[in-house]
């Protein structure tokens, strides 16, 4: 027989000094309780695994350099704190560097030779991945790195957007947009109003398009998809099994 394991969690946000009593269930197995004392060291453990992912296909490649970035963000904030030593610090530092600079040579590689990103290097094409790869390097020039293949690759997404399904036609609108490339939203948004918006993150990017292409938006149409967080903050989500 197959048997599926998987791991049951429980969340608990403590406001002030408070005294616990937890019950498990022994036949589920082992049990490991993680306290944390603020929410950043917990998404800094997420970053890490993002990190370390043990893979290398573009897709996994791109992400890395997102979880890189991050890191770099989240150790710069912490010594302008005095949060963290400066010969860890110093450390670090050199680490994210070399981590970055390998994943830009990775992506760079993996680049093919019309300026496209399939799955793998010396893969076919594909738009999503492009999209996505395009993203990461954007995220890398902002942070100051130079992003070898970055403007090849908005060249051919540019080129290849008008032939593209309208799925991925609006994903390609919306990175073109947030990369300042200017061009008439108007025949493109004919289509793109056809196009079933089933979906809260279908609804956001077709909006977040509206807004970037200067198309007037309903504010109540947004407020609606808010929701708070137990730490006072605000999401846009809905519950679903997609990664």
């Amino acid at each position: 027989p197959v048997v599926t394991r998987g791991t049951a969690c429980q969340f608990f946000l403590l406001a002030r000094d408070i005294a616990l009593t937890l019950y498990f269930d022994p036949a589920l197995g082992p049990v490991t309780v993680q306290v944390q004392d603020n929410a950043l060291d917990l998404l800094s453990e997420d970053i890490r695994y993002l990190r370390d992912y043990p893979y290398g296909c573009n897709e996994q490649n791109a992400g890395r350099l997102y979880a890189l970035l991050a890191e770099q963000q989240i150790a710069t904030a912490r010594q302008k704190s005095a949060t963290q030593n400066p010969k860890t610090a110093a450390g670090a530092k050199a680490f994210l560097e070399k981590e970055i600079a390998r994943c830009l040579k990775r992506l760079q590689d993996g680049q093919l030779a019309d300026g496209s990103w399939g799955w793998w290097a010396g893969g076919t094409p594909n738009a999503w991945m492009t999209i996505y790869v395009l993203r990461a390097l954007r995220e890398a020039k902002t942070a100051g790195y130079n992003s070898p293949g970055y403007q090849n690759g908005l060249t051919w997404l540019r080129h290849e957007t008008p032939g593209l399904p309208l799925t991925e036609q609006r994903e390609a609108l919306l990175f073109l947009r947030e990369a300042d490339v200017n061009f008439d939203c108007t025949p493109f948004f004919t289509r793109l109003d056809t196009l079933p918006r089933r979906s809260l993150y279908e609804r956001l990017s077709h909006w977040r398009l509206q807004q970037l292409c200067g198309q007037k938006l309903s504010i109540d149409s947004l407020q609606k998809t808010l929701h708070p967080t137990t730490t006072g903050g605000l999401y846009c989500g809905d519950d679903n099994n997609h990664w």
